[in-house]
């Protein structure tokens, strides 16, 4: 779909095993807001 549309992937944030419902710490969704906050691209 990113191809299709025109978007370029600047990264994959996965974790596997930790479940958001539980309300672990999420080491990678935290990185992503981070990301988010310094406008990368």
């Amino acid at each position: 779909m990113c191809e299709f549309k025109g978007y370029e992937v600047y990264n994959v944030y996965e974790e596997r095993g930790i479940s958001a419902k539980t309300g672990n710490y999420r080491p990678k969704f935290e990185e992503l807001l981070q990301d988010i906050r310094d406008k990368k691209s």
